[in-house]
């Protein structure tokens, strides 16, 4: 086993019968990205995600294959979906930076399976995967059709043969090989949204029809794409710095939104008029009629709650994972237990304290994870903490 990439992060599961997220843990845990034995030939079960206390004692693991989905949310949070046990987690890292790195991790180790999937040449057209690294600016209109994208790009590009020499055990590397393409400086590819691509280039089709759409100025995607008929595959490394909305789109929009909010206040005018006139005449109906309405207001606002708490991920073919809106959304401002909302607690004096008051919970014998930490807990190397986040509980480098 080869550690790829490690942090500490709060882990949380979401209880679907109270409605809300429940805290693991009280301190922070390991979350190591690990690489198996043939990571080189990338298969379904290549590589895998494993969640640890302060003991080393497991508490989750799941495979990475291309249907696993990863949802960046504000306020450093990560959602995730494990169809294994068919429950929603999320992650709250200690800042956006932290986050943003996970998540691209996560990525480059998708992309590299997806790239090696044979089913992923078996199909008709293209098949596509979109994973999102950073969601941009939280108040910036989403990119649709008709609107005019400035993206930085890398892009990375092979054949199905040449895919032994140009991968490695390790996904991450793929962004030392040469590009195929590459912007610099304040260059920026232009590249305007269509619903039917009339590009030569078929991977700028694949951006302008459906791999950009809804991204957010600042935002980042890396979009992989496999060409059946052509046995080819491309990677890029995606970033929105400049956007140009399409006018006429624009006032479309905003016209019917008006004229909507118009007939809307048209109608509540009405309905009004027409209480106030049977007030008078049916007064002893009064009481039963409100509670009525509160009782629909009541029964509405808790929808709109429950259907806040979802989200859907669109990006990239997913059809193996659950239906659309069925992860769900961490509430703004979630504090924990026993901080300022937005803190985030020194990891190395946590760390410290939770050795000396977690008990260890059962191993798991049969789990890849005992496999992987075993090992650790017989160590004669001393347990190594960096509060940055990186080699959290003592995890090394090695297979």
């Amino acid at each position: 086993m080869a550690l790829l990439h490690s942090c500490a992060v709060y882990l949380y599961v979401y209880d679907n019968d109270s409605g809300s997220y429940t805290q693991q843990t009280d301190a922070a845990v390991g979350c190591a990205l690990l690489a198996g034995e043939h990571a080189a030939q990338s298969g379904s079960d290549a590589f895998s995600l494993l969640f640890y206390d302060t003991q080393k004692s497991p508490l989750l693991q799941l495979p990475l294959t291309p249907s696993a989905r990863f949802v960046p949310q504000k306020d450093n949070y990560v959602n995730f979906y494990d169809r294994q046990t068919q429950r929603n987690y999320a992650m709250r890292f200690k800042d956006g930076a932290t986050s943003e790195s996970f998540v691209s991790a996560v990525a480059w180790v998708k992309a590299q399976v997806f790239v090696h999937a044979n089913k992923a040449y078996e199909r008709h057209k293209p098949a596509v995967l979109v994973e999102q690294l950073s969601l941009g600016k939280e108040d910036a209109a989403p990119l649709t059709f008709g609107d005019v994208a400035g993206v930085t790009l890398k892009k990375w590009q092979g054949s199905v043969e040449q895919r032994e020499k140009f991968f490695s055990a390790n996904p991450l590397e793929i962004k030392k090989q040469p590009t195929v393409e590459a912007t610099s400086g304040s260059e920026v590819r232009r590249i305007k949204l269509v619903e039917e691509g009339k590009e030569e280039d078929p991977f700028i089709r694949i951006l302008a029809t459906e791999a950009l759409i809804g991204m957010q100025k600042m935002g980042k995607r890396l979009v992989t794409v496999t060409f059946p008929d052509t046995n080819e595959w491309a990677i890029a490394e995606l970033e929105l710095v400049k956007v140009k909305k399409n006018t006429k789109s624009s006032i479309h929009a905003e016209t019917e939104t008006q004229a909507a909010v118009t007939d809307e206040g048209h109608e509540e005018l009405v309905k009004r008029m027409a209480s106030l006139s049977h007030m008078g005449s049916q007064s002893s109906e009064l009481l039963a009629s409100v509670k009525t309405k509160l009782d629909s207001r009541a029964t509405e606002l808790s929808d709109e709650i429950d259907t806040s708490l979802t989200r859907s991920s669109s990006l990239g073919q997913q059809s193996a994972d659950p239906p659309a809106g069925y992860v769900p959304v961490l509430l703004a401002g979630l504090q924990l237990p026993g901080e300022r909302p937005g803190s985030f607690r020194n990891l190395q004096n946590e760390v410290q304290a939770s050795v000396q008051s977690e008990t260890v919970s059962p191993p798991h014998t049969a789990s890849l994870a005992a496999k992987v930490i075993e090992p650790l807990k017989h160590s004669s190397e001393p347990a190594s903490v960096d509060t940055s986040g990186m080699g959290l509980l003592g995890l090394v480098d090695g297979s």
